[in-house]
């Protein structure tokens, strides 16, 4: 965390007041809630928790653990989509982009989900939003290059509530 607080600060950036850069062992859920407490956190008002860029790494049960301890109020989750849900000729992306980082960090697996199985990993939380990457790369670009489809991209996002 401290090298992504100094490169954030070397592009020119000073944090907001109410943004920190905190190192916590997300395996461990105790660590997670004594670390953020002792950065101010107040688990009395309203939380966003962001999964983006590591569902696919965590088992589903710390995932689950951490939104039972942290009990947000809305939650962000960005995920690997599972296999049977993305095109033929795309699954051969993602496959390659996860196994060269599994094989690099020596990872025992990655995590795919589809939105049954969130439903279940959140069973306490309903699914509010879904984007696929065409619908990202849209209201990014303005247009559709590389994500014609819905089913053309490996990756989506949600935003789930309480």
């Amino acid at each position: 965390m401290e090298f992504k607080s100094n490169l954030y600060r070397n592009l020119g950036n000073k944090p907001p007041l109410n943004i920190a850069f905190i190192e916590a062992e997300l395996l461990n859920t105790s660590s997670v809630y004594k670390s953020l407490s002792a950065h101010g956190w107040d688990p009395t008002k309203p939380t966003l928790l962001i999964f983006e860029g590591i569902s696919y790494y965590l088992p589903a049960e710390s995932i689950q653990k951490l939104v039972q301890i942290i009990k947000p109020n809305w939650t962000i989750f960005e995920f690997l989509k599972q296999d049977d849900e993305v095109a033929i000729d795309r699954v051969k992306i993602a496959k390659k982009i996860f196994g060269l980082i599994s094989s690099q960090c020596e990872l025992s697996y990655i995590n795919q989900y589809n939105y049954s199985r969130l439903e279940k990993l959140f069973d306490n939380m309903s699914i509010v939003n879904k984007h696929s990457m065409k619908y990202l790369e849209k209201m990014r670009t303005g247009s559709n290059i590389h994500f014609l489809t819905e089913d053309s991209g490996w990756i989506e996002v949600c935003l789930l509530t309480n």
